[in-house]
């Protein structure tokens, strides 16, 4: 029931959405009023919302007091990956070389692949007005597969950059 559930809550139609597709959204409270910007993905067994870190647990506690009699149930899992952002130009071919297989360019595309022995989800989210992704990364293989990361990219001048910097790129891209 979780679709059909966070359909009446979100800005989007999550229905239409196939596993391995996703959408932006708004989840909102009963009044209308918006709560937290996130992002849904669908998978064949579950659904994934990718919101900022500081709003899962009121999204969670929001979700769970409308949560009557659905046969659906949400987990935070945000201590249970590390996440890294690839933005830009060149960020579709570090991970196709990372991966050795074309990464689809398809807005809000996800799917999972092998990075360096570990299973990563690799998730298209534009952050900066140049195509980017975000990458899922079970917690424990954190290091490993940044590192792997930053050597891929050497090649195209890849940097690390924190938050501050993002967000202004953000603001720099209209985004």
């Amino acid at each position: 029931d979780r679709v059909s559930f966070l359909q009446g809550m979100v800005t989007n139609d999550l229905k239409i959405l196939q596993p391995g597709q996703g959408c932006p959204a708004a989840f909102l409270d009963a009044h209308g009023k918006v709560q937290a910007l996130l992002s849904a993905f669908v998978a064949d067994d579950r659904l994934f919302l990718e919101l900022p870190p500081a709003m899962a647990e009121k999204t969670l506690h929001l979700l769970d007091k409308f949560l009557i009699s659905e046969k659906a149930y949400f987990t935070d899992i945000t201590d249970a990956f590390a996440c890294f952002s690839l933005q830009g130009p060149t960020a579709a071919r570090v991970l196709t070389d990372l991966t050795a297989s074309p990464i689809s360019l398809d807005p809000y595309h996800h799917e999972e692949r092998q990075v360096a022995g570990v299973l990563v989800r690799i998730f298209r989210v534009d952050e900066t007005g140049e195509t980017g992704f975000h990458c899922w990364v079970p917690a424990e293989h954190g290091a490993s597969v940044w590192a792997r990361l930053l050597e891929a990219g050497k090649s195209v001048g890849l940097r690390p950059v924190g938050l501050a910097a993002l967000n202004a790129l953000r603001v720099e891209a209209g985004v």
